[in-house]
């Protein structure tokens, strides 16, 4: 059951009434909003970060300025937009006792990765007669008929 909760709620992204009207009618499963919401807390199920998280996303991103950076939390890459609405929503702005303090950056859970972004992978579609493409065809082709040579002889 926890699974096919689980899946609903975060990979589906169903609110928690239609999660619990799911549950009812295809499993016959009937508990409570409560319940539901302490059993997910339990099981450390939450669709958002905190205002902490977001702060220190940002300050990482702050790092790698210039530099193209992915987030991806529980494994579904969050878009552009969200990033920035959420780390400027919540930007950091020290009060008069911390801003002669010196200020620690906080914790970001595990579920939020930040990588670098990798360029796409380039295709012979793209650029046919560049001169790599056409080398490593020719040696495919080498290796190939090496292959089929050996494998009739």
């Amino acid at each position: 059951m926890a699974a096919i909760i689980l899946n609903l709620y975060l990979s589906q992204n169903v609110p928690i009434h239609r999660v619990i009207s799911f549950m009812r009618e295809e499993h016959n499963f009937s508990k409570t909003k409560s319940q539901y919401a302490y059993q997910l807390k339990k099981w450390g199920a939450k669709k958002n970060l905190k205002r902490t998280d977001w702060q220190h996303l940002r300050s990482q991103l702050q790092e790698r300025l210039g530099k193209q950076s992915e987030v991806v939390y529980r494994g579904i890459p969050l878009p552009l937009r969200k990033i920035r609405k959420e780390t400027q929503r919540y930007a950091f702005i020290p009060t008069a006792r911390e801003f002669g303090a010196r200020v620690t950056s906080p914790k970001v859970p595990y579920e939020v990765v930040l990588r670098a972004r990798t360029p796409p992978v380039v295709d012979n579609s793209s650029w046919p007669d560049l001169p790599w493409f056409r080398f490593k065809d020719r040696v495919l082709l080498s290796e190939l008929w090496n292959v089929t040579d050996e494998l009739f002889t």
